[in-house]
């Protein structure tokens, strides 16, 4: 068993199989459930389970350095094939097994009311109101997904201080509307930029004047270097394992439940290729392997 990665990326993408315990690379490394960064003070990420039997990774929300950010990207990328919750009730107490403290959940509905407190103070002097309330009711979405998860009722003191994130006066109300439909223009209008923006990135990283893609794009895509392809997602094969997967997949051989490279698991195999966490276009994946 591998537990010496040379790439951060690779013992990221590895930890995110579940093949085996223990891992590192550089100033990442997991054990059993848990990947770290730096060290035991920063999970990026947890396997748990619930009282349903029901899946899923947590993911820190918060924040400590440029290079954990980097890795909770990776991260968040590795492991986009699960059901994925943030939490910032992390902590150097994030055990090595599946359960989740009671400290935790309440570390994490903490931070939720501190955040809708904050809001609430901004609100109050808000020439814009409808941007603090879409932030709370957000933050309320994404707060939801682990109550619901883990069956829990939020606390009291949770609901008033979402409740005063969100209210405005009856006069307030008709400018927060408008307000409102002008955040969901600007939204669409950033979403075609951002994608104009995507686009970009992807020519420079294929022909190598990018090392690596932020955001992931949602389907993914490969680039060849002299005697390696590497996916989007950073994860390096050489030609020859490259040309191996293509020759399966040409035969229909390929089939879920088969193992590539070093232990990815292949999860479906029609319209799209889901290998780990990766997702390709068939007949992308076809017209690459051709140029092998």
């Amino acid at each position: 068993m591998k537990r010496k990665f040379n790439t951060i990326e690779d013992c990221i993408h590895t930890y995110a199989q579940f093949s085996q315990d223990q891992g590192e690379s550089g100033n990442v490394f997991f054990y059993g459930n848990t990947l770290y960064s730096y060290g035991h003070h920063f999970p990026l990420a947890h396997r748990t389970t619930n009282d349903k039997g029901e899946n899923c990774i947590l993911l820190n929300g918060r924040t400590y350095s440029n290079s954990t950010t980097r890795h909770q990207h990776i991260t968040s990328s590795a492991t986009r094939h699960y059901n994925q919750i943030v939490s910032f009730g992390m902590n150097q107490d994030t055990k090595y097994g599946t359960s989740v403290s009671t400290e935790e959940h309440q570390r994490n509905e903490t931070h939720y009311i501190r955040e809708f407190e904050t809001i609430a103070r901004n609100l109050a002097t808000a020439r814009k109101p409808a941007k603090y309330i879409e932030q709370a009711r957000s933050l309320n979405d994404q707060a939801f997904e682990y109550f619901n998860f883990f069956s829990l009722t939020p606390s009291q003191e949770y609901q008033q201080a979402y409740q005063a994130a969100t209210e405005v006066s009856e006069e307030l109300k008709t400018k927060v509307k408008a307000q409102q439909a002008e955040i969901l223009a600007q939204k669409k209008a950033r979403a075609i930029e951002e994608a104009k923006e995507m686009e970009a990135k992807i020519r420079e990283w294929i022909i190598g004047e990018r090392q690596s893609l932020h955001p992931r794009p949602k389907i993914d895509i490969l680039r060849r270097s002299v005697d390696q392809v590497e996916t989007s997602q950073g994860v390096k094969m050489t030609i020859q394992e490259a040309k191996a997967i293509y020759l399966q997949l040409v035969r229909k051989e390929l089939k879920a439940g088969d193992k590539v490279l070093t232990g990815y698991t292949v999860s479906k195999v029609n319209g799209t290729v889901n290998i780990g966490c990766h997702t390709f276009d068939t007949e992308y994946l076809l017209n690459f392997g051709k140029s092998l």
